[in-house]
């Protein structure tokens, strides 16, 4: 059901490490959705099994006429040039997706990571109206008042995410204060137009195996925090 993880060079990040970055993976899809149409996902149950945990999700769709051809897809954020399909064919008049073999589509989610998300698309056949819904089964996240921080996993060996801020106030500065084993780093950026920022943070520590990071965001009216957990496999090499 999901792709093959693609892995980032095993390189040693003896501190913190947070850059602006011009494209973020979050919202993909977003450039290419249709006006009236909206996806959203309710998760039905967890199956936790011998150590394994699976996420059970159903999906409402609106604004798709029923009686169409679909075609659903999901893209892997650790692998965004390869997508996968879901077996999605039609969407009925209360916009419940359903599979090719006529029951109601079930997505189910297992051997997922903190942080790691995918996203899944409906297309309609004839018109191409299209949406999208993000999930992640394990948020990292942190909220305080209007103000939203989320980190999303870059690979399955931790060693970068993506670090997303929004709902601060346009254009002032805003301070990240992060601590990963003892290293800490301070930064102060600008949010953007409309509140938000994006950057990127390898929080691998030198000589670690593993460990969280903690940062705090603060702006003018508040200060959301999230810990984000991080692994190093090449902690014993010289």
């Amino acid at each position: 059901m999901f792709c093959q993880r693609w892995r980032m060079p095993a390189i040693l990040l003896s501190l913190l490490l947070l850059v602006q970055a011009a494209l973020a993976q979050v919202g993909w899809w977003k450039k290419y959705t249709s006006p009236g149409t909206d996806l959203t996902i309710r998760e039905s149950h967890i199956v936790t099994d011998k150590g394994e945990t699976e996420y059970h999700y159903f999906l409402q769709a609106k604004g798709f006429p029923a009686g169409r051809k679909y075609i659903g897809a999901m893209r892997d954020l650790m692998s965004p040039e390869r997508l996968m399909g879901t077996g999605i064919r039609a969407v009925d008049d209360q916009g419940k997706l359903i599979s090719g073999d006529g029951t109601e589509f079930e997505l189910v989610i297992k051997d997922f990571l903190p942080g790691e998300t995918l996203q899944l698309s409906i297309l309609e056949e004839d018109t191409r109206i299209t949406n999208f819904v993000q999930i992640t089964p394990i948020p990292l996240e942190g909220q305080d008042g209007p103000c939203h921080l989320y980190a999303i996993l870059l690979d399955r060996l931790s060693y970068g995410y993506e670090l997303h801020a929004a709902g601060f106030t346009p254009g002032k500065k805003i301070h990240f204060h992060g601590d990963s084993a003892g290293e800490v780093r301070d930064w102060k950026v600008k949010a953007n137009k409309d509140g938000s920022w994006f950057g990127m943070v390898f929080p691998a520590v030198k000589g670690k195996a593993s460990g969280v990071l903690r940062w705090q965001v603060e702006g003018d009216s508040c200060s959301p925090s999230v810990q984000i957990p991080w692994r190093n496999p090449d902690a014993d090499k010289p």
